[in-house]
């Protein structure tokens, strides 16, 4: 540069803004919000994709679970009911013979409901573990430009808070 002229030079600074987002409680529309704002077919989309679906698939599994001891309680209910009439008729009687025969069915059930539970929740088990390890593993960055149309994206991210599980990379 000669001595005495003015240059004009454009700097550009950039600096890394990484956001963190807690995806072990978000719920699907905090997830959904990020997947709208994920780039197609990026490396963030698909975690936030797979996440989604070990998500549901453990959300399944505990609504069976609920469902299932849901079920173990009618019945258990019900054997209350029959108990008591059992000890008001007597025992040589048409209706007594009913309610044991009735009270012997509900006992087998019983215990398939209770293996049920027991085997949903050993595979509930493995599907939050399977999540937890899915997400403590997982470290996806995704370079942003903040500012104009194609930062949109980071300040969203950007402005949802902080915690685990992914960061965003961007350049100012």
């Amino acid at each position: 540069m000669p001595a005495g002229k003015t240059v004009t030079l454009e700097v550009v600074e950039e600096r890394l803004v990484v956001v963190q987002v807690v995806l072990t409680d978000a719920d699907d529309q905090t997830v959904l919000r990020y997947l709208s704002s994920a780039p197609p077919g990026g490396a963030l989309r698909d975690a936030l994709i797979k996440a989604r679906a070990l998500k549901g698939k453990l959300a399944a599994t505990r609504r069976a679970i609920a469902q299932t001891e849901r079920q173990l309680k009618v019945i258990v209910d019900d054997q209350a009911r029959l108990r008591a009439n059992m000890e008001r008729v007597p025992k040589d009687s048409a209706a007594y013979q009913r309610y044991l025969k009735k009270f012997d069915q509900q006992e087998t059930e019983i215990e398939r409901l209770q293996e049920a539970v027991k085997k949903l929740q050993t595979t509930e088990q493995e599907q939050r573990q399977a999540y937890e390890d899915f997400l403590s593993n997982l470290n996806v960055s995704h370079p942003t430009v903040f500012g104009g149309d194609s930062g949109a994206v980071g300040r969203r991210l950007a402005e949802r808070g902080a915690a685990e599980s992914f960061h965003q990379t961007a350049a100012v």
